[in-house]
């Protein structure tokens, strides 16, 4: 006789328990300390380089200077890869590093358009490119290329071996 608060369990619910574990268990990425140590100091200097730009765009829209709706856009693409990347960082899932190298790339492209504006306007309506589209370029640049290479990684390779960890 089963006791009274007891569930019973069926053949569904286990099967379908199984399918949830092994759901998360692809889901999970590994990511090594060395490219946690990268992102993590790449994503610290995107949100400084996405401050120090919001502060200018601030600056130049009160002087009413053109291109900041250009600057916007970049700047909105580089907070959204330093927060997208910073999930994937705490979460380490597929999805989100995923979303975080998709972030990254279209921060790129538009930090690239964004350096291009400046560079090639006259400088009598705009000045130069300012160390903030710099950095920003150059560190989703380098975090795409990381997410990239850590969703690009085979399965086999980019999980360590735990039976070498415990002989040792």
């Amino acid at each position: 006789m089963r006791p009274l608060k007891v569930p019973s369990t069926s053949d569904q619910d286990i099967e379908a328990m199984l399918r949830r574990i092994g759901r998360r268990v692809l889901d999970d990425v590994w990511i090594s300390r060395r490219v946690r140590v990268l992102a993590g100091v790449l994503v610290a200097a995107t949100a400084g380089a996405a401050a120090f730009g919001w502060a200018d765009a601030y600056q130049r829209y009160l002087s009413a200077t053109p291109g900041v709706a250009i600057c916007a856009v970049a700047l909105v693409l580089f907070t959204m890869t330093t927060l997208l990347s910073s999930i994937a960082l705490l979460r380490s899932r597929f999805r989100w590093c995923t979303a975080a190298a998709y972030g990254a790339g279209l921060g790129t492209v538009a930090g690239l358009g964004v350096v291009w504006w400046h560079q090639t306007t006259p400088n009598t309506q705009c000045p130069g490119p300012c160390i903030w589209m710099v950095a920003g370029v150059l560190c989703s640049v380098a975090l795409t290329i990381t997410w990239l290479r850590v969703i690009l990684t085979p399965l086999e390779k980019s999980q360590p071996d735990i039976r070498v960890g415990s002989a040792l």
